[in-house]
């Protein structure tokens, strides 16, 4: 009985952290080079420009990389994929 204790608290915590959290994707159909950024702001910003590196996923979408970046749930209102020199519009 311990074990289902643990296993389900476990279970439990891990799904309030992930339920914690909100994840913004981009997809660099351009193929930009560089290093791909998220500057993610509302009154205060997560990093000085331009933000801090994007997250490279494994799978790729239509033959484009996918980067995506995730924060704390509620804690920004906006955020820019960028790669220094090109980047979104506010998403």
């Amino acid at each position: 009985m311990k074990k289902i204790f643990t296993l389900l608290a476990t279970f439990l915590y891990v799904a309030s952290v992930l339920a914690a959290s909100e994840t913004v994707y981009f997809v660099n159909a351009d193929n930009w080079t560089g290093t791909i950024n998220a500057y993610a702001w509302t009154t205060s910003s997560n990093a000085n420009w331009p933000g801090v590196a994007a997250t490279k996923e494994a799978e790729q979408l239509a033959g484009c990389d996918v980067y995506s970046y995730t924060a704390e749930a509620g804690t920004y209102a906006n955020v820019i994929f960028n790669n220094g020199s090109k980047q979104t519009a506010d998403l």
